[in-house]
This record gives C-alpha cells, sequence and structure tokens, in this order.
C-alpha cells in the first residue's frame, strides 16, 4: 500500500492516551498505550477495548448485495442508505 497508513477513527484519542502504534498493512494499529503492566491489570481487573477498525470492513456488490449482507447481519439492512455505516446490533 503506497501513501501514509490509514489511521482508525480512534486514533487521536488514542494518541492522547500515550498509544504508540505500528503500520499493518496499511494499517496503523495500536501497539501500546505505553504501560503494559498498566494493561494487563486494566483488562484483568476492570474492562480492556480493542481497536478493531481494520478488521470491519465489508464490501457487497452485485444485484443481490443487499440480501447477502442481510444474511450477515441481524440488524435490518434496508432502512440504511447506499453510502451510509450502520452502528452494530441493535
Amino acid at each position: 500500500m503506497a501513501g501514509e497508513p490509514i489511521r482508525s477513527v480512534w486514533y487521536d484519542l488514542q494518541a492522547e492516551q500515550g498509544a504508540e502504534f505500528e503500520d499493518f498493512d496499511g494499517w496503523l494499529w495500536t501497539a501500546t498505550l505505553g504501560d503494559v503492566a498498566g494493561e494487563y491489570e486494566a483488562i484483568r481487573t476492570d474492562v480492556g477495548m480493542w481497536d478493531v477498525f481494520p478488521l470491519v470492513k465489508w464490501d457487497f456488490v452485485g444485484p443481490d448485495a443487499l440480501v447477502a449482507a442481510q444474511r450477515t447481519f441481524t440488524n435490518d439492512l434496508r432502512s440504511l442508505e447506499v453510502g451510509q455505516v450502520g452502528t452494530g446490533p441493535s
């Protein structure tokens, strides 16, 4: 992939928290927030969140694209406009 790596929508927030990133196949992945022991403790005792933005891209094309997408997702995709992004399960 040429050019700058793609940043997640969470990039700025993570960078503010001290995240360090690495380029993986054209995407900037969060490598660490700088305190590995603190991250480990947080997921063992509280909550952790992983930015999977680069993993959730779908491209349905063709005359039955809506039918194929609807079979994959639980939300009613007929309510979305072409190019609109869904917000997840409801």
